[in-house]
């Protein structure tokens, strides 16, 4: 007589601190194995970040735009450079020269105006990211784009979120081994699944130099760093224990 072995698929609503308990299969008795694909979540406050910010000016002629707009645009670079920052930090993300619509007023056509911009991206510390938006404002820059946050050890946060994976596995492993009536065995197989979205790699940016003492000055702008996720789904397959004949 022949022996038939089904393959049984039992399927949780599992959902952990954290974590997402996705499919469980409990092997037949040839198969001894019992597999769970779930998925660690990990949010650390941001280190990194990188500050988007610019200058635009408008004058009457391509020439006067432009050149006002490379005056100001060196003293921004400059003032964030005398505060510490190295040039390895500043990328320039935009430049552009261009003329304006004419616009019309009663009829008649206005005088033709050009428009010079420039962007920069500057990469910092979470905690200098504030002191460099104050900077370059009160250097000149009339545009602040945004601020993303980030983290400088993308390793690190993705390794943690797969050591709470694991974790994770491991616990609904062994509720389901004691569900079925078995003993959870070793481990045998561990498989990536597709990772969140990921982040930039880069080095620490440098911190800046403490600042001066400040002077008496309006209420400043006050930026918030936020919290980066990272999620990874694994695939984990534990033996079951061979049990002893009674």
């Amino acid at each position: 007589m022949k022996c038939h072995h089904a393959l049984v698929v039992l399927t949780f609503v599992l959902i952990p601190c954290g974590v997402k308990g996705q499919v469980i299969r409990l092997g037949s008795d040839s198969k001894r194995t019992i597999e769970i694909t779930t998925t660690g979540k990990i949010s650390v406050v941001a280190d990194s970040a990188v500050v988007k910010l610019g200058f635009a000016h408008v004058a009457e002629s391509k020439n006067a735009a432009y050149s006002e707009s490379v005056r100001m645009g060196n003293k921004i670079v400059r003032t964030l450079l005398d505060a510490g920052m190295s040039t390895e930090d500043i990328q320039t993300e935009s430049l552009n020269v261009g003329q304006e619509e004419s616009r019309r007023n009663g009829g008649v056509a206005a005088k033709p105006q050009y428009i010079a911009r420039q962007g920069w991206r500057i990469r910092v510390t979470a905690t200098d990211a504030q002191r460099v938006v104050d900077l370059a404002l009160a250097a000149g820059a009339n545009s602040v784009e945004g601020v993303e946050w980030s983290v400088a050890d993308p390793q690190a946060l993705q390794e943690k979120a797969d050591a709470a994976a694991l974790t994770h596995g491991r616990e609904i492993a062994e509720r389901v081994a004691a569900q079925a009536g078995v003993k959870l065995g070793e481990l045998v197989t561990i498989i990536n699944g597709e990772q969140s979205e990921g982040f930039a790699r880069f080095a620490m940016a440098k911190r800046l130099a403490p600042p001066p003492p400040p002077a008496p000055v309006a209420e400043s702008l006050r930026l918030f760093p936020g919290k980066i996720e990272r999620e990874e789904t694994i695939t984990v397959i534990y033996a079951i224990a061979q049990q002893p004949n009674n």
